[in-house]
């Protein structure tokens, strides 16, 4: 049977988290080293902005629901640090991804879409080694700027606030089927959620790729059991 588009580009059009568009690049301005020039006092930082260590520590699972302007309302569960289910669509075990509904495997080259997700919606630098590369002005905002890899390939970066320590943007650059992919998000409305401190609203690339669209946070739920949510059916 001949494939017109990859599983997950078909799923995208439920799942918002695996649209990647030609997206231009805001503007960054490199300046002079702020207060903190390593990853660990960086990170230390952000955790504590975020609610705190044991905070972030205490954290295995997250159940969203967000509502975003050109897909409606998506669900996305994760358990850190490499678990993701999107509601009815898609199920990543860490190891192995598949469609659901009808049931289908995902193929490995696109299995990255799904840790790409989880670092959209939770810091990588919590779970995997990074890298300081400098400060800059993002937005008019001085920023640290935090590289991640991660395990299958995609590079993250994420642009912490000096100021408050939080996360201000994260940009995504990876390859898919041999073509270079770049994406970034703007977060902002920041709240606390049984103690952990979560941004509610984010800006994305609209369909045409120069647009910002901004979707929203609706509810957040962290620990909960999610018992057998992350199961390969057979």
């Amino acid at each position: 049977m001949k494939r017109v588009l990859p599983i997950i580009f078909a799923i995208a059009l439920l799942s918002a988290g695996f649209l990647y568009f030609t997206q231009s690049r805001e503007q960054e301005h490199e300046i002079a080293q702020p207060k903190y020039d390593d990853v660990e006092d960086i990170v230390e930082a952000c955790a504590e902005a975020m609610g705190g260590a044991d905070m972030i520590e205490g954290i295995q699972t997250l159940r969203l629901t967000q509502n975003w302007p050109d897909h409606g309302t998506l669900h996305t569960e994760i358990r850190r640090p490499d678990m993701e289910r999107l509601g009815e669509s898609l199920v990543w075990n860490g190891s192995y991804c598949v469609q659901l509904n009808p049931l289908a495997p995902v193929p490995e080259e696109e299995w990255k879409d799904n840790e790409i997700d989880i670092a959209w919606n939770f810091p990588a630098f919590f779970d995997y080694q990074a890298e300081y590369l400098g400060a800059r002005i993002v937005n008019g905002v001085q920023t640290y700027r935090v590289e991640v890899t991660l395990p299958l390939g995609a590079v993250m970066t994420y642009y912490i606030d000096v100021e408050t320590d939080l996360v201000l943007k994260v940009a995504a650059n990876f390859t898919l089927y041999g073509q270079a992919h770049y994406a970034e998000r703007v977060y902002s409305d920041y709240r606390a959620v049984d103690g952990f401190i979560y941004p509610h609203r984010f800006t994305y690339a609209g369909r045409d790729g120069a647009s910002r669209l901004t979707a929203t946070v609706e509810s957040l739920d962290i620990n909960l059991p999610l018992e057998g949510r992350f199961s390969i059916p057979r």
